[in-house]
């Protein structure tokens, strides 16, 4: 597999992800492209938050690896702070390391939705009764649940993989995770969604 373009890659802006599972919404790869055999595939992330950068790029390499890709994080080759700087000597800097394709990961967009849920009335049957009155006159009582608001939060997410060596772009997924739980459940839930994706593409 193969990829590049200028370096974004997770931008999560200290968000702290709680997913419990991530869903793929579209996919796109570039028509008659055969699967790549990469020496080394670039897991790159620029975000403010580092634990976040970390993490996703921690579970994305892993799960390549586990399907026999040979993949690295970025932390591993480059500063964990992005700095303006020339795209060329960067590019160069992989290609030094063995590197001949990335995945970039971009945080697209958050949407938080606000929903009122409205409460309900129904009867319970009473279930202790000794004597007949008692079960005549209070066989059935009301019971009241109170509305509430719900709160959901969606995050949809970029993954584009580029060939390192002309810089082309094979192949792009967006998805979405929603109501997160944990930072670690959500870039492993997110991993495992890319790289089936990637397996069902036939582009790994």
């Amino acid at each position: 597999m193969k990829i590049f373009k200028p370096i974004f890659f997770i931008v999560l802006a200290g968000v702290f992800f709680a997913c419990n599972s991530t869903q793929t919404t579209a996919t796109w790869s570039k028509p008659q492209q055969l699967p790549g055999a990469f020496h080394k595939v670039a897991v790159l992330g620029v975000m403010g938050n580092l634990s976040a950068r970390q993490s996703f790029e921690t579970e994305m390499a892993a799960r390549l690896q586990k399907e026999g890709v040979p993949a690295v994080t970025a932390m591993q080759l480059l500063p964990p702070k992005r700095k303006q700087g020339n795209l060329d000597q960067l590019i160069k800097r992989l290609h030094h390391e063995g590197v001949d394709a990335v995945m970039v990961v971009s945080l697209s967009d958050v949407n938080r939705k606000k929903q009122y849920v409205r409460g309900s009335t129904y009867v319970s049957p009473r279930t202790h009764y000794s004597r007949f009155g008692d079960y005549y006159v209070h066989t059935y009582r009301r019971v009241h649940t109170p509305g509430y608001v719900k709160r959901t939060t969606t995050y949809f997410l970029e993954s584009t993989l580029y060939d390192l060596d002309n810089e082309e772009l094979i192949w792009t997924s967006e998805a979405k995770s929603t109501d997160p739980y944990s930072l670690k459940s959500v870039s492993k839930s997110y991993a495992k969604s890319i790289v089936k994706s990637l397996d069902k593409n036939s582009i790994i």
